[in-house]
């Protein structure tokens, strides 16, 4: 969990994903991932996604 907190942190820090795989010796669809599942994660019926609410229907 260390490691995602970090690679989110670099996203908010302005790094790309591709910058932060080549760090962390990942591949970009592994970065990818993980920053999905942090900003699609459900918050009481709703989905947030880049720091933009959109209702679920």
């Amino acid at each position: 969990m260390r490691r995602n907190s970090a690679i989110i942190n670099a996203i908010k820090d302005g790094y790309t994903q591709a910058e932060v795989s080549r760090y962390l010796g990942l591949s970009r669809s592994a970065v990818s991932k993980i920053v999905k599942s942090v900003y699609l994660m459900p918050v009481y019926g709703q989905v947030c996604l880049t720091q933009r609410v959109l209702t679920v229907r």
